[in-house]
């Protein structure tokens, strides 16, 4: 009998066990390749429930890098297309290069006719706020009319669009029913105490520091994620161009209860893993997702100001908000994109599981 269970082919491998594989492996492309040895394994796994795999990252040169595995993949994509921005599984594509920021109030795949909020940002880092229930814009909103409101970021959290307009300002923005802007309404004024250098952060007289901040839903809490650069100051360092690198985060949950409303520090994400990024940022339970991190941010160079052809791998990390350490996006280095790298912009981009 023992003989006769050792020579059982790879293909009668049980359902259960196969699903125990498919768990531990982060990568489609890696499960991918599990599917395709043979029909058995492949009609079995799509019986499996299994966590999210890991998203991929959208490289300057129009192609796609796979998160852990490393791997390169490309997709067909109109010709001069260049890719401004993602939602989930939904690459948004343009004939320029343009800067977006493009949040809904619900998944794409179940409401496909969703309500689209794209903040546009500008040469002069001026922003509009556009306003579409696709393929028709609706309304538009320049931050430049209203010199009081610079819009930095925006996110949906409730059904709501809120917009973050500087120094910890928290603003409603009211939709008429014709999905028009109404109104702005300003419920939290400032970060109040909480602003300024975080104390875990030398001051060194050739450095500098500036920061980049993120509104996001994360977890069912509206988040600040502040990201602390370092900039250097007289000789180039070792560090690729001389480009400032991210040293630390700082994340407040805006705190609603009260009028005004207030931010208050966190230490946690609630066993969340945030992918973080100036064209969508994600958050999803880590313990639903295959090799994420509880209470961890993900990031890569995606910020204002790079030349396009920037490597996002150059400034990626993942930070430990329990520890604040910041250790590799990836163990092994991948290939930075070749000088001739087109116009997209880096994007994390949440492809539907391969089949």
């Amino acid at each position: 009998m023992m003989e006769t269970a050792e020579s059982r082919p790879w293909s009668d491998l049980q359902p259960e066990l196969l699903g125990l594989v498919l768990r531990r492996l982060p990568s489609i492309a890696d499960r991918v390749r599990l599917r395709a040895v043979c029909h058995p394994w492949r009609s079995n796994s799509l019986l499996q429930s299994i966590p999210l795999p890991f998203p991929w990252i959208t490289l300057p040169d129009g192609t796609f890098l796979n998160i852990p595995g490393g791997e390169i993949h490309h997709m067909p994509v109109p010709v001069g297309a260049c890719c401004c921005g993602s939602i989930d599984d939904w690459l948004f594509l343009m004939s320029s290069d343009v800067s977006y920021k493009l949040v809904v109030p619900s998944p794409l795949d179940s409401a496909p006719d969703s309500l689209v909020a794209a903040l546009i940002m500008d040469d002069d880092n001026c922003a509009t706020l556009c306003i579409s229930q696709p393929p028709i814009a609706t309304d538009l909103f320049r931050d430049d009319k209203v010199p009081a409101l610079q819009i930095e970021d925006v996110a949906f959290f409730d059904g709501k669009l809120y917009a973050l307009c500087g120094f910890g300002k928290l603003c409603i923005v009211e939709l008429g029913n014709d999905l028009c802007i109404a109104s702005t309404e300003c419920i939290i004024h400032s970060l109040h105490e909480l602003g300024g250098i975080p104390k875990s952060l030398p001051k060194v007289d050739n450095r500098g520091y500036t920061v980049g901040v993120y509104l996001v839903e994360c977890g069912g809490r509206l988040l600040i994620v502040k990201r602390w650069f370092e900039s250097i100051h007289g000789p180039v360092s070792d560090y690729v161009l001389g480009y400032d690198h991210t040293v630390a985060f700082e994340v407040f949950e805006a705190d609603l209860s009260t009028n005004p409303g207030r931010w208050r520090r966190i230490s946690k994400l609630g066993g969340h893993a945030l992918f973080l990024g100036q064209h969508a940022s994600k958050s999803l339970p880590a313990t639903e997702c295959s090799g994420y991190r509880e209470d961890c941010i993900y990031f890569m160079a995606d910020y204002l100001g790079l030349p396009c052809s920037v490597n996002p791998l150059l400034d990626s990390g993942v930070y430990n908000m329990r520890n604040g350490k910041i250790t590799p996006l990836m163990v092994q280095t991948a290939a930075a994109p070749p000088e001739r790298a087109g116009q997209w912009r880096p994007a994390w981009f949440f492809p539907p599981e391969a089949v």
